[in-house]
């Protein structure tokens, strides 16, 4: 076998090295840049629904808050409004309601009085 002359061995050794750094290039720093861009497009993303989410979080909240509110408020108009409604249907069903004024609700709920409607 024939001696590799100095310029041959020194193009051999170049075209290992450039390998070697191919290799690793695509092994190791590729992937790392593609999760780098991907990351730099999804953090925002996930940042914007994180708005979102504590958005609808607060609005929930608010509104639960009101539904109890609600709940609170005509909890005592329910037993009102049934008493009421039974001492229309007793007067019917006597024969008193043609003689008997019909009570209403005011517009006023915060004093809770009734008039005759």
């Amino acid at each position: 076998m024939r001696a590799l002359t100095h310029n041959k061995k020194t193009f051999i050794y170049f075209a290992i090295a450039l390998m070697a750094v191919l290799v690793v290039y695509s092994l190791a720093f590729k992937p790392a840049l593609d999760r780098i861009n991907t990351l730099k497009r999804v953090i925002p993303e996930k940042r914007q629904t994180l708005e979102q989410l504590q958005q609808k979080t607060e609005q929930y909240i608010q509104l639960k808050a009101a539904i109890g509110q609600i709940d609170q408020n005509t909890s005592g108009d329910a037993e009102a409004m049934q008493i009421l409604s039974s001492i229309e249907n007793l007067a019917s069903r006597t024969g008193l309601g043609s003689r008997m004024t019909v009570t209403k609700r005011s517009q006023s709920h915060a004093n809770g009085e009734y008039t005759r409607g």
